[in-house]
């Protein structure tokens, strides 16, 4: 991809991101080539509209890590009883109903082919006096 097209995905982007407030003639404004692309912020849409324009932060990539080191994260609560043995044993509950459901089709196949094979006329043959 050659640098024009490069410089167009990042304007497009940062316009898409932060609004009609993105304008590159602006003279405060520095070369699309040492721009940074905007983040949106969690709360809010993907993308800007007129909606939420006023409530949605936005800030460049650099800002957002700055303030992500700045900032010390609560850690999350342990997880208690249930919801501990649902994530120490994720697999299990995954994988026993798939091979329930699995024997369940090879048994009950099994019997309905056994059943055809001792049946002395096929599905769809015609019985006399119907």
């Amino acid at each position: 991809m050659d640098l024009g097209h490069t410089y167009a995905a990042k304007w497009l982007w940062n316009r898409l991101i932060t609004g009609p407030r993105y304008n590159l003639s602006s003279r405060h404004q520095i070369s699309i080539a040492e721009e940074s692309y905007f983040c949106p912020s969690l709360g809010c849409p993907f993308f800007r509209t007129l909606s939420n324009m006023r409530k949605c932060v936005v800030r460049t990539r650099a800002e957002f890590e700055k303030r992500l080191k700045s900032e010390q994260f609560e850690q999350k609560e342990e997880l208690k009883g249930r919801r501990k043995q649902i994530k120490e044993n994720l697999i299990l509950f995954i994988l026993i109903p798939i091979i329930l459901s699995f024997l369940s089709v090879i048994s009950f196949g099994t019997i309905f082919f056994l059943q055809g094979l001792k049946s002395t006329k096929g599905r769809f043959e015609i019985m006399p006096g119907v």
